[in-house]
């Protein structure tokens, strides 16, 4: 009984050994910042044009076409600043908002409303019939919602897939009005965007950074002991949103792919598979499964949907709330809620 004692308690000092070194190799890990900033670096450009956003931006939906107007002249400034900042490369610079969070929280308040004012520029441009200009608005706060995120923590992630859905919203119901040969170019800049896109790795690099930086204030504080559980399930659920929006992407771009198919065809396809090259460079994956999409043709019509953060194909059940108000059930749809 007394050996068997002794090797327990061997075995727990091993463990605590084997906890504190891997505990100390973490807080001293290097570098601490996980890429180096591009010069120029768009993102400095697009915190710019965010700060000189006004704050009723967020009211454009019920602006009249002659306050849209006037709106979006006083903001041609900001609108030329983001597209500049658009077209370069862009990252994060996580180093100086690990020294200044608040600075950060300010520019991520700036950049929802940049988004706000693209898409406003675009409804200006739909009233005003020019749909072109309309799109291009549009995808541009799809990609702004790409360009903020990229290198940054899983809150700016957050922020950044808001952003690409204030884009990808007006676009999805734009687009029934439009031709087939106006839907291909849609297309081609969705999946460009797509490939183009910030990975799950990058984000979660990033905020290790940032449990490096928090940890190291107080290395041997307990609370870390207690928070970690809910950090871990806010990282999952960051995950599921992340992945969440990249199968919206690829199901908008694969709906308008198929209306397209449709009209120049008179009937949808019997797989993706048709939509190539024409109309899709590859077939869409769902990046909950990496399997393609559910793609079923039904008549004139056709059911097309991810299986959704529960992983589960539920036949194309609509995505929403559960029962029991626990979490979201259901397949994701393009324009789901």
């Amino acid at each position: 009984m007394r050996r068997r004692l002794q090797i327990i308690l061997l075995a727990l000092v091993a463990i605590i050994a084997l906890v504190l070194i891997v505990f100390v190799a973490f807080i001293t890990a290097k570098p601490e910042v996980p890429y180096a900033l591009p010069n120029p670096n768009g993102f400095d450009d697009l915190a710019k044009a965010g700060a000189a956003v006004a704050n009723g931006v967020g009211e454009y939906q019920r602006f009249s076409q002659e306050e849209l107007r006037v709106f979006v002249a006083a903001h041609s400034d900001a609108l030329a600043l983001a597209r500049t900042g658009l077209a370069r490369t862009c990252a994060v610079p996580i180093k100086t908002f690990l020294e200044d969070y608040q600075a950060m929280s300010d520019v991520l308040m700036g950049q929802k409303r940049l988004a706000q004012l693209l898409v406003a520029e675009g409804q200006l441009a739909e009233l005003e019939d020019r749909p072109a200009d309309a799109v291009r608005s549009h995808l541009d706060a799809v990609r702004l919602g790409q360009e903020i995120s990229r290198g940054g923590f899983l809150i700016n992630r957050l922020v950044g897939i808001a952003c690409s859905a204030i884009g990808m919203a007006p676009l999805g119901k734009l687009a029934p009005n439009l031709e087939g040969e106006q839907l291909k170019p849609i297309v081609a800049e969705l999946e460009t965007i797509d490939r183009a896109g910030v990975t799950w790795e990058e984000v979660w690099a990033a905020e290790k950074a940032f449990m490096r930086h928090e940890v190291r204030k107080q290395p041997f504080s307990l609370a870390w002991l207690t928070e970690w559980r809910g950090f871990r399930a806010s990282i999952r659920k960051g995950q599921d949103k992340h992945e969440e929006s990249a199968a919206r992407l690829r199901l908008l771009a694969t709906e308008l792919a198929l209306r397209g198919f449709t009209t120049e065809t008179g009937r949808p396809p019997a797989a993706l598979d048709e939509l190539l090259p024409n109309y899709l460079r590859a077939v869409p994956v769902d990046p909950f499964t990496e399997r393609p999409l559910i793609y079923r043709p039904q008549g004139t019509n056709w059911l097309l949907y991810s299986v959704g953060p529960n992983r589960l194909d539920e036949g194309g059940k609509p995505y929403g709330p559960s029962v029991s108000g626990s979490g979201r059930q259901g397949d994701l749809f393009f324009d789901s809620r």
